[in-house]
């Protein structure tokens, strides 16, 4: 699933919804090298070193993460990470590039074969196509597909936000000695992993639920049962305010999610707390965020602060926290909803301002275009960058924008909004 989330948060930046194709085995690779030490992080590392198939590079892009791989002896291209996709879905836009025939009935189902890492064991899945074009803005690159749930089934697959690392274990070797939290998972419709946990809002007593764990989400999503069975709106510490403008689409081949964002107390996981974290309530009539069994669909504002690992085979999902645990959720403090054209994806331009915002206040309008923040060309950064430099509520940012033709000058001095 995807989502821009009003261009503000990073609630949602990537998810597929596609449930229909063949599977497929990732193909897996032994690099890298066995880390050594004395804490049970690395202990648990040299236990699972043993059974590494694949590690690789992974760069975590607005919450998501990507890596790099050959299809069909193409490439490389990058492709996303997503255990919230049953299947793995390709870009349309790009089949050609990727070596496909310009027909889609020729291409869909083709025999494909994905290649990880540099000494590979590969494997065969069925072309599927959708549309990713709405999912290049956010992270500034093209993004050629995704890895998902039948790609990964027969594996234990495991994300290192902080070291930017993805690895593949055999699953018959692989033993967890770290110092993380082992939980009991079940399948979501039979692909997506889910574990037990407990909300706290306001005014109410703890919520248990399930969280579907979705790597391929920025952000974390109350599905539309949960919201109105304890009429959270109601009961949340915050709620974000959105501009009047027209929401962006946020997903694959053009959806748009119907959310609220807001703060809540707490997500508690394990023995985890993750104090006032931001979420988007789902209003969502249809889809998967109007099913109930949803519960909170768990994205990478909240996975990010863990290595996660998800062993399919033994259906259960290891959590160890990073430095990252206990960190702000940090939300959009300055009234600005930006978008992102170009075949780069570096202009950028306003799409909305929240009504007596800073953004509102310093004089911004809908369809500015940024050029340069504090002296800095705008090019410099992807629109998730300026995101976040825009969440930072200890400076006052001197940002240059073109109006009409014009070039001004506005000051914009960020403060919390929720």
């Amino acid at each position: 699933m995807h989502k821009h989330d009003k261009q503000s948060e990073n609630l949602l930046t990537r998810r597929s919804f596609i449930k229909g194709s063949a599977g497929a085995v990732v193909a897996a690779s032994c690099i890298g090298t066995i880390l050594k030490g004395e804490t049970p992080e690395a202990r648990g590392q040299q236990a699972a070193g043993t059974a590494v198939l694949a590690r690789v590079p992974m760069r975590v892009l607005a919450n998501a993460p990507y890596i790099d791989a050959r299809i069909n002896d193409h490439g490389p291209f990058t492709f996303g990470l997503d255990t919230g996709s049953m299947n793995s879905p390709l870009a349309r836009e790009l089949a050609e590039t990727m070596g496909f025939d310009s027909r889609p009935t020729v291409r869909t189902g083709q025999p494909t074969v994905f290649t990880v890492g540099s000494i590979t064991t590969l494997s065969t899945v069925k072309a599927s196509f959708t549309s990713f074009a709405n999912l290049w803005a956010l992270p500034g690159t093209r993004i050629y597909g995704d890895i998902g749930y039948n790609a990964l089934k027969d594996f234990v697959v495991e994300f290192d936000y902080t070291g930017g690392i993805f690895t593949v274990y055999d699953p018959t070797r692989f033993e967890y000695n770290g110092g993380g939290t082992v939980l009991p998972a079940t399948w979501f419709m039979n692909y997506d992993p889910q574990i037990d946990g407990e909300i706290a809002v306001p005014g109410l007593p703890p919520i248990k639920t399930k969280f579907t764990l979705d790597t391929g989400a920025g952000g974390t999503v109350i599905s539309a049962p949960l919201v109105a069975a304890h009429d959270l709106a109601k009961h949340v510490v915050a709620i974000m305010p959105a501009p009047r403008s027209a929401p962006l689409a946020d997903g694959v081949n053009g959806i748009v999610f119907d959310t609220v964002t807001a703060r809540i107390d707490a997500i508690h996981i394990g023995p985890y707390d993750l104090k006032r974290p931001l979420v988007a309530l789902s209003r969502d009539t249809q889809g998967t965020f109007a099913m109930a069994e949803v519960g909170i669909n768990l994205g990478g504002n909240v996975l990010r602060r863990f290595k996660v690992i998800v062993d399919y085979p033994r259906q259960r999902v290891i959590l160890e926290p990073n430095a990252r645990l206990h960190h702000p959720f940090p939300a959009d403090a300055s009234g600005l909803v930006l978008t992102a054209t170009g075949d780069d994806f570096k202009t950028f331009i306003v799409h909305g301002v929240v009504p007596k915002s800073p953004a509102d206040e310093a004089g911004f309008r809908e369809d500015d275009v940024i050029t340069a923040i504090d002296g800095e060309p705008a090019t410099t950064y992807a629109l998730w960058q300026i995101q976040d430099l825009f969440k930072d509520t200890s400076r006052a940012r001197r940002v240059t924008i073109t109006r009409a033709g014009a070039t001004l000058t506005k000051t914009i001095k960020p403060r919390p909004l929720a």
